[in-house]
């Protein structure tokens, strides 16, 4: 995981008497805020939904940064990459290829379906605009308003 974070000095006293280290209180603190977040969490969402909502976790964590009096605000925290370990890239790769292969199945097994459907309207689309319509209601009433004048399909 890539991590840029961001911070401002808001207590310049503290900054400069309080810590003797900012950028490694601030860096461990975000690690460790990462660390929380990540073991709560699936692996897949990690890698896909979470991003946002853990960086807004990282953001929360300010008040224990205001605690140990760092004298710093975090101003962004942005996950910039998240990539599965070296050692699980392939398993992931092949939860992937299955998740890919499931979804191409479904997709076929619903295909004769909604190929016949889409065959059948596209017909009627080509036929019915060369058909001569009268309409009638169920009255029995017929309805001559569509029949247009000058029209030399219509005598």
């Amino acid at each position: 995981m890539r991590v840029v974070v961001q911070y401002s000095v808001s207590v310049p006293a503290d900054y400069l008497f309080r810590t003797v280290d900012v950028a490694q209180t601030a860096g461990a603190l975000v690690e460790a805020e990462l660390a929380r977040r990540i073991a709560r969490s699936e692996v897949d969402a990690v890698l896909t939904t979470e991003k946002l909502a853990i960086q807004d976790a990282v953001l929360a964590a300010q008040k224990r940064l205001d605690d140990y009096r760092a004298g710093v605000r975090l101003s962004t925290v942005n996950i910039e990459t998240v990539t599965a370990p070296p050692e699980a890239v392939d398993a992931f790769r092949n939860v992937a290829s299955a998740r890919a292969d499931t979804a191409r199945i479904v997709s076929e097994a619903q295909a004769p379906e909604v190929s016949a459907s889409r065959l059948y309207i596209e017909a009627l689309e080509q036929i019915l605009p060369k058909i001569r319509k009268l309409i009638v209601d169920p009255n029995g009433s017929l309805d001559l308003s569509i029949i247009r004048r000058g029209d030399p399909r219509n005598p």
